[in-house]
């Protein structure tokens, strides 16, 4: 994926896999498909094997992963990532913008350009 043009604050991130909840810990579990083609996916069912991987995020990937929601700009998400953990999460727009990065080049999410606030 090419790189944003643009201040990554300004971007909306919208979720492109699946995800759900660990109900002991709260935490959120990213469900991604091992293959994009069809044919793979069912061969690996086929062989018992998984066709997904789980990629378990810690607590503060997983408040932010739950706030993009297609609607939060990235200086939204930290601004309230910043009030939930305050210094634990220092510094807020590093951390935050090289986790969507890199989320974004896995295509775990896609960074919406279209969507940016007026004048940014």
């Amino acid at each position: 994926m090419a790189r944003p043009s643009g201040n990554l604050l300004d971007f909306v991130p919208h979720p492109r896999v699946e995800h759900f909840i660990q109900p002991e810990s709260g935490r959120v579990t990213l469900r991604v498909p091992r293959f994009e083609n069809r044919l793979l996916r069912r061969l690996f069912g086929w062989l018992n094997r998984s066709p997904t991987v789980d990629f378990r995020l810690d607590e503060i990937g997983s408040f932010v992963w739950l706030r993009m929601d297609g609607g939060r700009t990235v200086a939204r998400i930290c601004q309230e990532a910043r009030a939930q953990f305050g210094e634990r999460v220092e510094p807020v727009h590093e951390r935050v913008a090289l986790f969507c990065r890199n989320l974004a080049r896995d295509g775990f999410i896609l960074l919406d350009e279209s969507h940016r606030a007026p004048g940014g």
